[in-house]
C-alpha cells in the first residue's frame, strides 16, 4: 500500500509541476503561438479595412472593388469597408471596372504593403485608401442659325436664331431612351450642356413648322475631358406658297356672274392673255387661257401676299366681270388656290356665240372659237366642207 501511495502522488506532482511551467511561460509566449479563447488555441486574427475617397470631395459615384477574401463591393466617396476578423497571411484588394471619367491615383496601405500583396500579421489591422480623381468635365454647344441661302454653313449676314428647342442624348442616333437634357437658344442662338464625362453623345433640333434643316437635325458629338464642343444647326424657312388660277367666260347676257357649267350657255374662252402683278406693280407672270383647260390659266409657286391679275382686253369686246375693270386684286395663301375670274360680253355681232364676231368669224353660222384653219383657205375647219390640205 505503501509503495502505490508513493507511485500515484508523484504522478500528481508531476503534472503538477508541468502546469506550473506552462503558466509561467506565457508570459513570455506570443500571440501568434497561444490563443486562449478564440475558438482555442492558434493565431489572433487580423482585419483589413478599405476606405475610399474621391477628388472632387462627396462624389456620389460607386466604385466596384475585388478581393482575394471574399466577394465585390462597392463604396463611394468617405465609405469604409471592414473585412471582419482574417488569419494571418498575404491577401489582395484592386478596384475593377473604374467608371470611364473617373482615374485611380492611389492606393496606399498604413502599414506600407501594397494592395495587391498585404501582409496580415496576428492581431493586425491594416488600413488601404484608395484614390480615385474625376477628369474634367466637357461642355457641348448647340448654337442655332438662320440659314438664307441654305448651304449649312452661317455666312456673313445670316442671323442666330433664338427660342429653340434642342435635346441632348447620351450615345449616338438621338435615341429616344437616352434624353439626357433639353434646352433653348438664347438670343445667340447658343444652348449649353455642362459637366459631361468624356463619352459620345447626340444632339438634336426640334423643328418648326414653316421651317427646313439645312444641316442634319441629329448630330453626333465626343466629348473629351475639359473639352469644349460646338455642333452648328442650320434652319431655313419653307417658302410659303399658293397658285392663282385665271378663268375667262363669254358673258353672253352682261350680268357680270359666270354660268359656265354648261358650254352652251356662256362658254369659256381660250386665246385671252391674263397678266399678274406683285404688290409693287411689277408684272410677274403672263398666260393665255387655254393653257391648263378651257378658258383658264394657272401661276404657280407665288409666295403667300397680294397681287393683282389683268386681262388684256380684245377688240370688240367689255369686262362686265369684274365691274367694268380689266384687274382685280387677289390674296395668295400658302398653299391654297386662288381663283380670279373675268367675264367679257361681246360687243360685235356673233351669230354661232363661239366669242368671235362675225365680220372676223371664218364660220359664222358654226362656232369655231379657235378659227381653226388647216388648208388656210380662210374657211374654218368647222365649216369648211373640203378641208383639202394637199
Amino acid at each position: 500500500m505503501k509503495r502505490s501511495s508513493f507511485k500515484l502522488g508523484g504522478a500528481f506532482a508531476l503534472a503538477m509541476a508541468m502546469l506550473l511551467s506552462l503558466i509561467l511561460a506565457l508570459p513570455a509566449m506570443g500571440n501568434d503561438q497561444l490563443l486562449i479563447g478564440y475558438g482555442g488555441y492558434g493565431p489572433e486574427p487580423g482585419t483589413i479595412i478599405i476606405e475610399k475617397q474621391t477628388d472632387p470631395d462627396g462624389a456620389i459615384e460607386s466604385f466596384e472593388f475585388s478581393t482575394s477574401y471574399g466577394p465585390n463591393f462597392f463604396l463611394s466617396d468617405d465609405q469604409t469597408n471592414n473585412s471582419g476578423p482574417l488569419d494571418p497571411g498575404t491577401y489582395a484588394v484592386s478596384e475593377v471596372n473604374i467608371p470611364t471619367d473617373w482615374d485611380l491615383t492611389s492606393a496606399t496601405c498604413d502599414d506600407g504593403s501594397d494592395p495587391s500583396a498585404i501582409g496580415l500579421d496576428p492581431g493586425e489591422t491594416v488600413t488601404c485608401v484608395f484614390c480615385n480623381e474625376q477628369e474634367p468635365l466637357g461642355t457641348i454647344t448647340a448654337h442655332k442659325f438662320h440659314d438664307l441661302n441654305g448651304n449649312g454653313v452661317q455666312d456673313a449676314g445670316e442671323s442666330d436664331l433664338a427660342g429653340w428647342k434642342m435635346s441632348l442624348y447620351a450615345g449616338n442616333s438621338c435615341g429616344g431612351a437616352s434624353l439626357m437634357a433639353e434646352g433653348i437658344t438664347d438670343e445667340a442662338g447658343n444652348v449649353s450642356f455642362s459637366n459631361l464625362p468624356s463619352a459620345g453623345y447626340s444632339v438634336k433640333e426640334t423643328l418648326k413648322a414653316g421651317w427646313q434643316n439645312t444641316t442634319p437635325i441629329c448630330q453626333d458629338v465626343t466629348v473629351t475631358a475639359g473639352g469644349s464642343e460646338v455642333v452648328e444647326f442650320g434652319n431655313q424657312e419653307v417658302p410659303q406658297t399658293g397658285y392663282i388660277v385665271a378663268i375667262k367666260y363669254e358673258d353672253l347676257n352682261g350680268n357680270g356672274v359666270p354660268d359656265y357649267s354648261d358650254p352652251d350657255n356662256e362658254p369659256r374662252l381660250d386665246g385671252w392673255e391674263m397678266t399678274v402683278k406683285d404688290d409693287h406693280g411689277n408684272v410677274i407672270a403672263t398666260g393665255t387661257t387655254g393653257a391648263n383647260g378651257t378658258g383658264r390659266v394657272e401661276f404657280h409657286d407665288l409666295p403667300v401676299g397680294t397681287y393683282t391679275v389683268c386681262e388684256t382686253l380684245q377688240a370688240g369686246w367689255i369686262n362686265t366681270e369684274p365691274g367694268g375693270d380689266v384687274c382685280r386684286t387677289v390674296e395668295v395663301s400658302s398653299g391654297g388656290k386662288t381663283v380670279a375670274r373675268f367675264g367679257n360680253e361681246s360687243q360685235c355681232d356673233d351669230g354661232d356665240q363661239d366669242g368671235v364676231c362675225d365680220d372676223e368669224d371664218n364660220c359664222v353660222n358654226t362656232p369655231n372659237p379657235g378659227q381653226e384653219d388647216a388648208d388656210q383657205d380662210g374657211i374654218g375647219d368647222a365649216c369648211d366642207a373640203c378641208n383639202d390640205v394637199d
